[in-house]
């Protein structure tokens, strides 16, 4: 399914910087993709895991540096030093840093001057990691491309004078401000092979959308025992009940909640929501949210029990979550008391006026990009209803009262 046209080179000179006579370096090789063999009809990474997966990686993150600065016509015969590196895409020992062309007649060009392989990659335009016509859009990406660009990422690291620790950590937060998720990935791999305990770096790995299910799985708690082990024991139990509140708890926690999230879509719900049920002991101010999925998932899987001692550990919330969970308890348990049911309602409403209209889906239109509602209210209420819906469909009565209640 996934494939890649090669051409054979003479031998070059990767062969004088690792290998011994005795042992011959592979020959160059050239490398003709279209980058649509590697999407899916959604525009985003195909295969899942295996070198296949890593070869698309590669080829995105080469198209998303070419396509992202405007240039002179003269300028676009030069080459690009891009933040990819060649043993992404396969040539493992060796170390070389890509350059690519800007995009000429649908064509991006690029090529290692160590092992003096090279390629030339179409199918890109109009991708996901097409930024022709994107420039601009992102000050972050405005500001950090430049200098990536105009610096191997070692000479940078010189000039600024910054640890292994503190660069990585820079690229990582880097990459996490970016849109561009091929550049993300690249970033925050990068950010992991510089300083291995970088924990930003792989929570921005784990949700750059190339990793399969398992490997992301394997970032994601291989970030956990790092943080836990920076924090150390003896200021971890000293941290329990504030966590948060101590910022060097805050990777740490980070890296739970993605975890968490990562097993429940992995089917594994009783361990998501044991990360949860911790994360709420060791910060019941819950600054992340984490009681706002521990809600869904009790729902959804209809521990109404715990759905109840939860909510009632929050009594002061004015969140959708927990007034319509709420709501919806009171329409299960209070068939007999009418105005109890009508004070939640009354509650919830205040809370949120926009949740029934999209639960019983009337009155409503499609929301296309966040990013462009004003209204936070509205898009609470649609998040809402998109993690919630299931629930109240499956409660007996409760859209139909919901709907007679709210005309």
């Amino acid at each position: 399914m996934f494939g890649t046209r090669v051409r054979k080179g003479n031998s070059g000179r990767w062969q004088q910087y690792l290998f011994p006579p005795s042992h011959p370096a592979p020959p160059p090789l050239t490398y003709i993709t279209d980058l649509r063999d590697y999407l899916d009809d959604d525009e985003f990474i195909a295969p899942k895991g295996g070198p296949a997966q890593r070869v698309a990686t590669f080829l995105a993150g080469i198209v998303g540096w070419a396509t992202a600065f405007e240039m002179e016509a003269e300028e676009k015969m030069s080459w690009l030093l891009t933040n990819v590196f060649c043993s992404q895409h396969g040539r493992s020992d060796c170390p070389g840093q890509i350059q690519a062309s800007a995009p000429v007649d649908g064509l991006i060009l690029w090529r290692c001057d160590v092992c003096e392989d090279d390629g030339e990659i179409s199918g890109w335009e109009d991708g996901m990691w097409d930024r022709v016509d994107g420039v601009g859009d992102d000050p972050v990406e405005d500001l950090m491309f430049p200098v990536l660009m105009d610096h191997e990422p070692a000479s940078l690291q010189e000039e600024l004078g910054a640890s292994n620790e503190e660069f990585a950590l820079a690229l990582a937060l880097t990459a996490e401000g970016l849109e561009d998720q091929g550049m993300r990935a690249s970033l925050a791999q990068r950010a992991i092979e510089i300083w291995p305990d970088c924990v930003e770096g792989y929570l921005v790995l784990a949700e750059s959308g190339y990793e399969s299910d398992a490997h992301r799985l394997e970032l994601l708690w291989t970030a956990l025992e790092i943080a836990e082990r920076e924090i150390g024991k003896e200021a971890f139990e000293a941290a329990r009940g504030t966590f948060w509140a101590v910022e060097e708890t805050r990777p740490y926690m980070d890296a739970k909640l993605q975890l968490a999230s990562c097993l429940w879509g992995y089917g594994e719900a009783d361990a998501a929501l044991d990360h949860l049920e911790e994360m709420l002991e060791l910060n019941p101010m819950d600054h992340q949210g984490a009681r706002f999925h521990r809600m869904q998932y009790l729902a959804v899987l209809e521990r109404f029990e715990d759905l109840d001692e939860l909510l009632a550990r929050y009594p002061e919330d004015t969140v959708p979550d927990t007034a319509y969970w709420r709501l919806l308890r009171g329409i299960m348990t209070m068939k007999d008391d009418a105005a109890g049911v009508a004070a939640l309602l009354a509650a919830a409403l205040e809370c949120n006026s926009y949740v029934p209209d999209f639960l019983l889906e009337r009155n409503v239109e499609f929301v296309e990009d966040e990013d462009k509602v004003e209204d936070e209210q509205l898009m609470d209420g649609v998040n809402y209803a998109a993690r919630a819906r299931s629930v109240w469909l499956r409660t007996p009565g409760a859209l139909r009262w919901l709907m007679r209640q709210t005309p």
